[in-house]
């Protein structure tokens, strides 16, 4: 972290754009942070695996000075994480969310599906959203939609095309029409990213009501939704 922005927070100089930023920046670095105890313990425990300790030879003075600077520079980024986590306790869920999406990628099994019936549409949909083109799925997934309102896979997957792309009222409109169609197929996932969409749009109380019933329901992602249910509820 640059102390141009150290100083720029200390002084009120951020809009609140930037300020929501630094603090997604902090959160997400506290985030991988944990990951990494959280595997570095786990490889101790049940593999027996620890990292040595490298003795300080004189050599390694110049390196040892860096590493000394590199501590400090963490304590006075964790003093400041802590500062503005304490102005902004949701902040946690919002990067939760964001970290959720961005390393979960629901799977389109229509683009793994070889000599089945399904329409030339359908297929270059699930191909572009397999590939991350989001732009070119949405514009399929709408013709598929407009063509065929008794699918509502394609309502659920345009839903998801639109949370990807940040469009977050469009994902909530087609993500709570899916749920609302369809009582089998991916219903419970619909609830969970309908749960993500709310907690983007910062609508807490609507994230809260769809992350409690899948918590009581134990349904698809409960534990998840359980740690994210956490972060919102302090």
């Amino acid at each position: 972290m640059k102390m141009k922005q150290l100083r720029q927070y200390k002084n009120g100089e951020f809009t609140e754009k930037e300020l929501d930023d630094f603090t997604r920046k902090i959160i997400r670095a506290k985030f991988r942070k944990e990951k990494k105890n959280k595997w570095t313990q786990q490889l101790e425990k049940d593999h027996g695996i620890t990292r040595s300790e490298k003795k300080i030879i004189p050599e390694d003075r110049t390196i040892f000075g860096k590493y000394l600077i590199g501590i400090a520079a963490s304590i006075v980024f964790i003093m400041v994480a802590l500062f503005v986590l304490q102005k902004n306790p949701t902040s946690d869920g919002l990067v939760f969310a964001d970290n959720y999406l961005q390393e979960n990628k629901f799977p389109n099994a229509t683009a793994t599906k070889g000599g089945e019936d399904i329409s030339s549409l359908e297929l270059k949909m699930a191909e572009a959203y397999s590939k991350d083109n989001f732009s070119e799925a949405i514009e399929l997934g709408k013709q598929l939609v407009a063509l065929d309102q008794t699918n509502s896979k394609n309502s659920f997957f345009l839903g998801l095309c639109y949370l990807y792309q940040e469009d977050l009222q469009n994902a909530q409109k087609y993500l709570s029409q899916f749920k609302e169609i369809n009582k089998t197929e991916f219903q419970e996932e619909s609830r969970w990213f309908l749960a993500l969409t709310y907690t983007k749009q910062k609508d807490f109380e609507n994230a809260k009501l769809e992350l409690e019933y899948i918590v009581n329901q134990q349904e698809w992602e409960f534990k998840q939704a359980e740690a994210l249910l956490k972060y919102l509820n302090e």
